[in-house]
């Protein structure tokens, strides 16, 4: 019953980040969340498997090219656990070094959680990480185009 049944990578916390502590971007930090069938964020067991893709922007799947071999990452014992339990996120929390990182484009994290065999069903999640480089221009958002309910009266 709180088993996880869905996974999402979390958009504020999900970033670039210096994971040497040198003042200079070298990997990403994936802040992994897993809910439970009441929508409660749960803990779960398992293997993550995270891949790093180019963005492509205006595209219906907006992965680009895979850019390094995917990170592994364990969350079967206590240790590793502890090791990646953050309890004020209620969520998971994962250092994956790329030293080829840049602050001026954006990625695709894609993350894919197995539970292991008769466990539940694998689940799937990935957002795009910005850049820290300021965009030249507005990101669109889809319009709704919802009939109105109220009439429009045309000028004459």
């Amino acid at each position: 019953m709180f088993s996880p049944v869905s996974i999402r990578l979390h958009p504020a916390f999900t970033l670039v980040k210096d994971l040497s502590g040198n003042g200079i971007p070298d990997g990403f930090e994936a802040v992994v969340e897993f809910d439970d069938r009441f929508g409660d964020p749960t803990r779960a067991a398992g293997t993550v498997l995270f891949e790093l893709y180019d963005y492509r922007a205006g595209f219906p799947d907006d992965r680009g090219v895979r850019l390094v071999d995917p990170w592994p990452g364990k969350i079967l014992t206590v240790d590793q656990q502890k090791a990646h339990w953050d309890v004020a996120l209620r969520a998971y929390s994962f250092e994956l070094a790329y030293p080829a990182v840049r602050t001026d484009r954006d990625y695709v994290l894609h993350v894919t959680y197995d539970p292991g065999p008769g466990n539940g069903p694998m689940l799937f999640a990935q957002t795009i990480i910005n850049s820290t480089k300021p965009r030249s221009s507005p990101v669109t958002r889809p319009i709704s185009h919802e009939p109105s309910t109220s009439p429009v009266s045309s000028p004459r």
